[in-house]
């Protein structure tokens, strides 16, 4: 597994994609707009990608796409239409001119962003739709104007060659089957907003969206309402007279997986009013352990945090027969589970531009009278 992500890292980093080869399809860009105040990048929270600014509205994305043990970085020019540009540096090679008109996004945390920004006309294909909950997406999908390309591993290249798109983004740490696309002859652009440390750095990501759809200014709005409804639920939270202990996951298939105490989900429930177990732990990520070493360490936890997509109504009576040493946890037998069903609930295709949201939602789980009118959206008590 570990030597299949390093030859989909060598093949999304140091393949040229034919570097430079432009469409010049559409209508020209507005570099004035492109270089104007309001469209303009900047970027606060997100660690895992940059943008530089040249002269002719090119904006210089630099995106760091980390392996097993080493990193690397993704070089991408993203062009306006119609300007012939000629200071961008060499090693620059991934090279979109924008605003895109064909975009695959293959996974549906990057769908997120063209939904958000109302771009789903540059859409012209997605992989799965499973859990696709979006109507104007599964709307376009039977009318034919978005084409479903296969799964990972095992993607219908001839139709993908068919769409000439203009780029397509890619999660280099999933399953693959990224080389069969090498001859579509258009930049793979690795989206990893997802691991991102904290919620509002993964929500930036749509800012990149924003600079390939050529909505910058929307995308710059709508993370600003997401940042000031975010930093307000903080303070909210900030109000809880006591902080409850929580943990997360659940065994599946004799592993639990856990997210680490430097990931998004663990700043989140932090940001909620919460203590999140593991309390000292310094993954970024999620790593694999086990249910005694679960029980050991959250056996007393106030609180117990699962997702999953149960078919039909998941319930204490579903938890239970999954395992039945779930009830020996206390936060199982005070029914202090907040669940969310990544089934019916959307999570995929808003969540990761929406940490406003799932912070008011744990919020209400864990201090329901900081916010005794809200509903949620994805979490709520079990």
């Amino acid at each position: 597994m570990k030597k299949g992500i390093a030859i989909v890292l060598c093949l999304l980093v140091f393949s040229t994609c034919r570097p430079g080869a432009i469409s010049h399809r559409g209508q020209k860009a507005d570099v004035s707009e492109i270089l104007s105040d309001s469209a303009h990048v900047t970027l606060r929270y997100a660690k895992n990608f940059t943008v530089r600014y040249l002269s002719d509205g090119t904006r210089l994305v630099d995106i760091s796409v980390a392996g097993h043990k080493s990193r690397s970085t993704y070089r991408l020019a993203l062009i306006p239409r119609g300007v012939n540009a000629s200071s961008i540096p060499e090693e620059y090679s991934h090279r979109v001119e924008v605003p895109v008109q064909h975009c695959i996004p293959m996974g549906t945390e990057q769908l997120a962003a063209f939904i958000q920004l109302q771009a789903l006309d540059q859409v012209t294909a997605i992989t799965s739709v499973r859990h696709l909950q979006n109507k104007n997406v599964k709307q376009r999908i039977a009318e034919g104007k978005i084409a479903k390309i296969g799964y990972e591993g095992n993607f219908d290249t001839e139709t993908v060659m068919a769409l000439q798109p203009d780029a397509i983004l890619v999660s280099p740490f999933k399953k693959g089957g990224y080389e069969a696309l090498q001859q579509v002859g258009c930049p793979l652009i690795p989206y990893t907003a997802f691991k991102e440390p904290t919620p509002l750095g993964q929500a930036e990501w749509v800012k990149l969206v924003g600079m390939l759809t050529g909505k910058e200014k929307e995308a710059n709005a709508f993370f600003q309402q997401v940042e000031q409804h975010y930093h307000a639920y903080q303070a909210v939270a900030a109000k809880a007279k006591q902080r409850p202990t929580i943990f997360s996951g659940e065994q599946k298939g004799g592993q639990w997986f856990v997210m680490g105490g430097k990931s998004y989900l663990a700043q989140l429930l932090r940001d909620a009013g919460a203590v999140y177990l593991p309390q000292h732990d310094h993954h970024t990520g999620g790593y694999p352990s086990d249910f005694e070493s679960m029980y050991a360490m959250a056996a007393l936890a106030d609180y117990w945090r699962v997702m999953n997509s149960y078919p039909g109504t998941f319930s204490y009576q579903a938890l239970r027969a999954e395992d039945r040493r779930n009830e020996q946890f206390v936060a199982f037998q005070r029914h202090h589970v907040i669940y969310c069903n990544i089934a019916s609930s959307g999570y995929h295709e808003l969540a990761p531009l929406r940490p406003d949201w799932l912070l008011a939602d744990f919020i209400k789980a864990l201090h329901p009278e900081l916010l005794p009118a809200y509903q949620p959206h994805f979490y709520k008590l079990l």
